[in-house]
């Protein structure tokens, strides 16, 4: 795929919904041909389907938008989320008619047609339909979400009769050739279990974060990441309370400073000034990890059982409780799985907080939450606290071997 293509200017057609996604797969993929090429070269990109959604207001943002060939509503005839504005119409698609227009779209598009490489990642149906209806020449599939996520609004139940076929002869084309990844530990874990196909695991590595902007402290302040799950304010309000109590008996504690979703996004280079980040999962995966891992930040992180309350109540994008049941539907054909507990089970719509248990604690450890190292886990707001206080030199250290175990994965 990369050592016969070595022109000066290669498209590259970015196929999916999640444009940080897409940043990190572009960055990889010009890595790539730069080190199999061995010479400087260009790669031009092409983004279908996509939005911005952190990357709003930062200047990769704009970039995307700039190469923006087709957005998800020009295609799809409205958004792909409520947060989008998607309305609650019932199911207007059908997947032979999906793979029809995307087939007779996917030759008008001239860019499609004459990119050299087409990454394709979210959500994964789509990438199902785009290998029926183009084939799997140029194709590289990356596995992040959950294969049904959004299924049941653009298409229902009805379609999967038609969706599974579709599937099979997807994994049996490119599974031999390993052009289907997994940029997480659970999806690939996930995807076996739902499909009996086996991606690789190729873990993110966001190349375009580490080649733009490094850690450099400037504040010993601690930068709590964006986290806008209803139980944020709770927990902040815990982390005010702890400061408030250490303050007043005269315990130092750092400056929490809060990432406010609402407002305009920092940069890299911004995130990378304080000594430390606390990250707070919203689903069981998240390019904000990877991203953060790869600016070398020391990053405060759930340890379990805590890790527990933020990693499931909306894991929708990963077959959780929060989207419908047709997102655990289950091939027909999959074939028998080793896993001994579900992925599903637990994730129903009926939430048994005392149920369970040996079946989140299972499924956690193919979380990148629990996988990589050298994060700085805390199993409580008041434990999160007395982390951060770590000093500059431990800052560094810790820094250092995120950086050498983020070079390891290349």
């Amino acid at each position: 795929l990369v050592t016969d293509q070595c022109d000066e200017r290669i498209p590259v057609a970015l196929i999916g919904e999640h444009g940080p996604v897409n940043m990190d797969h572009l960055s990889t993929i010009t890595a790539a041909f730069q080190s199999a090429c061995a010479k400087p070269l260009e790669v031009e990109a092409g983004h279908f389907f996509t939005y911005l959604w952190a990357l709003e207001g930062t200047s990769q943002g704009d970039q995307l938008r700039a190469s923006l060939q087709i957005s998800w509503e020009e295609f799809w005839g409205e958004p792909l989320t409520k947060s989008q504005g998607r309305s609650e119409t019932l199911p207007r698609w059908s997947v032979l008619g999906a793979v029809q227009a995307l087939r007779g779209w996917a030759w008008r598009n001239q860019f499609l047609r004459r990119a050299r490489l087409r990454v394709c990642c979210e959500p994964l149906w789509l990438c199902v339909l785009m290998h029926a209806a183009i084939g799997a020449g140029r194709l590289l599939v990356r596995v992040s979400m959950c294969l049904l996520h959004s299924f049941a609004q653009v298409f229902g139940e009805q379609e999967l009769p038609d969706f599974w076929p579709l599937v099979r002869r997807m994994g049996a084309e490119m599974q031999p050739q390993a052009t289907i990844s997994a940029a997480a530990r659970i999806s690939a874990e996930i995807l076996h279990f739902q499909a009996s196909i086996r991606p690789l695991y190729v873990p993110a590595l966001s190349l375009h974060v580490s080649q733009t902007a490094k850690y450099s402290p400037t504040s010993s302040d601690v930068l709590l990441f964006r986290f806008r799950l209803p139980g944020a304010p709770g927990f902040i309000r815990v982390i005010q309370m702890l400061t408030e109590e250490a303050r007043a008996s005269g315990v130092p504690v750092p400056r929490v400073v809060i990432m406010d979703s609402s407002k305009k996004s920092l940069s890299f280079q911004e995130i990378g000034r304080y000594r430390v980040l606390a990250l707070l999962p919203h689903v069981p995966y998240a390019q904000r990890l990877p991203d953060v891992f790869a600016l070398a930040s020391p990053t405060l992180v759930p340890a379990l059982p805590l890790l527990h309350k933020f990693l499931w109540p909306f894991a929708g994008p990963f077959c959780g409780r929060s989207d419908p049941d047709l997102s655990r539907s289950v091939d027909p054909q999959a074939g028998t799985c080793s896993h001994p507990f579900s992925p599903f089970d637990f994730q129903g719509k009926v939430f048994h907080p005392g149920s369970f248990e040996e079946d989140r604690r299972y499924w956690a450890q193919y979380t990148e939450w629990e996988i990589w190292p050298h994060l700085i886990r805390f199993k409580s707001a008041r434990e999160m606290l007395q982390l951060a206080t770590i000093s500059e030199a431990d800052a560094f250290m810790i820094s250092q071997q995120m950086r050498a175990h983020h070079q390891k994965l290349r």
